[in-house]
């Protein structure tokens, strides 16, 4: 494990000797759950060890917000927010988020297996909401980026006529049990903490924006 002082923004797996498992078992931690915000403030969710979360962009997929965890991407985190183009319901709109994923995952030569919609709940200031999620094992096979991942993905409950999708991934090359420990403990602990922040949006559907 790494020294305590060596745990940065950039590498949070600080000077351990393999610093993706250090990251990763660092984020199995699910007694330091925090919020993060998108830019416009208008967006909270749900992030463990949320103080070495990166902002960043996702080349040619626009988002809500993109997290990164370290330099080297141990794990992200991505919200999409856009119109529902029909149902806007969380399992209607998990579902219109899988034929994305499909169609990016025939682009970039993604292989993956997903888990059936399961629906749950998640309680926002004393009400319950519903949820849709699924798991997901998948693998890039580029010779650039050739990794495995363990992901969640979850769909809220938003406003009439748009969707909210938040992904989960974590790199699972080297230590795919791990991986799919930080997936379970985000999908338990994290992913339930998402709604828009009652300071900046009331009754009306925020716009679309996107980094």
């Amino acid at each position: 494990m790494p020294t305590p002082s060596s745990v940065t923004l950039n590498e949070p797996g600080g000077d351990a000797p393999d610093k993706e498992l250090a990251a990763l078992t660092r984020l199995t931690n699910a007694a330091d759950i925090g919020q993060r915000n998108d830019k416009w403030g208008t967006l909270k969710m749900g992030q463990i060890d949320p103080n070495h979360w990166k902002r960043a962009t996702i080349f040619g997929t626009p988002t809500r917000v993109t997290f990164t965890y370290g330099d080297d991407s141990h794990a992200v985190s991505a919200v999409v927010y856009e119109p529902s183009e029909g149902p806007s319901d969380p399992r209607s709109c998990l579902a219109k988020f899988m034929r994305f994923a499909n169609d990016m995952a025939q682009t970039y030569d993604i292989d993956y297996q997903v888990s059936p919609i399961h629906e749950t709940e998640q309680v926002v200031d004393g009400v319950k909401k519903p949820m849709a999620e699924v798991m997901v094992e998948g693998r890039v096979n580029s010779p650039f980026m050739a990794n495995a991942y363990a992901a969640g993905i979850v769909a809220y409950q938003s406003f009439p006529g748009t969707c909210l999708v938040q992904s989960f991934a974590a790199v699972a090359t080297r230590h795919p049990e791990v991986a799919r420990k930080v997936r379970d403990t985000w999908m338990a602990s994290a992913a339930p903490i998402m709604f828009w922040n009652p300071k900046t949006v009331t009754d009306t559907a925020p716009p679309f924006n996107a980094l």
